[in-house]
C-alpha cells in the first residue's frame, strides 16, 4: 500500500491523554524512515515527552485519512511526530455532507499562503453562499489564490465563530470568483453548531416550499 502521508500534507493532533480537548495543527515538512516534521501553525509549549496523538491529515484534493501517533518533541514550532506504517493510515470514507444553501455576507482576513504566515489587517468583502460541517463556498469580486488560509467570523443564527479556512479550489462566476475552502482544525463544537444550523435552515427551506 502506497502511503497517503507526504510533504506539504496539513495535519491536525489531537492530544489523547491529556485532559481537556487540546489539538495542534500545522503543514508536514519534511519525513524521514521513522519521523515526521511538522511546522505548527502556532507556537506550542509543552514539558511531558510521547504525548499520544490522534493524527488526521488531508492530501491537495481534500481526502481525509487518520492514524494514531506520538510526539516526540516540541520546540517552538516545530514538532517531531512518530511516523506511523503506511498500513495504519486509515482513509475516511466520504460521507454524503449535508449541505445548505445560504446568502451571509463575510469580511475574510488572510493569514497564510501554504505553510507561509501572512500578517495583514486588510479584509476581503465575500459572501457564503454554500455551508457544510466540511467547508463552505465563497463568492466575491476578489479572487484568493488556492492554498491560501483565510479566517472569518460566520454568524450562525445568534451564534458567532471564528473559523479558519484553506482554499481548495477557485472559479469564475457572475460575481466575480466562486471559491471553495475547507474547514481547517474545526473543533467539535463549532461543528455541532455549523451542522445544528445546517439543518435548521433546510428545515426552513422545506416549509417556505411546502
Amino acid at each position: 500500500m502506497t502511503s497517503p502521508l507526504t510533504v506539504n500534507n496539513r495535519i491536525r493532533m489531537k492530544l489523547t491523554n491529556e485532559p481537556g480537548e487540546v489539538e495542534l495543527a500545522g503543514n508536514v515538512e519534511d519525513i524521514s524512515e521513522n519521523i515526521i516534521y511538522v511546522h505548527l501553525d502556532y507556537h506550542f509549549i509543552h514539558n511531558k515527552s510521547e504525548l499520544k496523538v490522534d493524527c488526521t491529515i488531508w492530501d491537495q484534493q481534500g481526502n481525509a485519512c487518520e492514524f494514531n501517533s506520538l510526539i516526540y518533541a516540541i520546540k517552538g514550532r516545530a514538532l517531531t511526530l512518530k511516523r506511523p506504517k503506511a498500513s495504519d493510515i486509515k482513509q475516511l470514507r466520504r460521507r454524503a455532507e449535508v449541505r445548505v444553501g445560504v446568502d451571509i455576507p463575510v469580511n475574510c482576513y488572510i493569514r497564510g499562503y501554504g505553510d507561509q504566515e501572512i500578517d495583514n489587517d486588510k479584509f476581503i468583502p465575500a459572501i457564503v453562499k454554500d455551508l457544510s460541517i466540511g467547508g463552505l463556498l465563497l463568492h466575491s469580486s476578489l479572487s484568493l489564490p488556492i492554498d491560501t488560509v483565510i479566517v472569518l467570523e460566520l454568524p450562525l443564527g445568534e451564534e458567532l465563530i471564528l473559523v479558519t479556512v484553506r482554499i481548495l479550489r477557485n472559479l469564475t462566476c457572475e460575481e466575480g470568483y466562486a471559491m471553495g475552502g475547507q474547514f481547517v482544525a474545526l473543533d467539535d463544537r463549532d461543528v455541532q453548531k455549523i451542522r445544528a444550523f445546517v439543518f435548521r435552515s433546510q428545515i426552513h427551506f422545506k416549509r417556505q416550499k411546502s
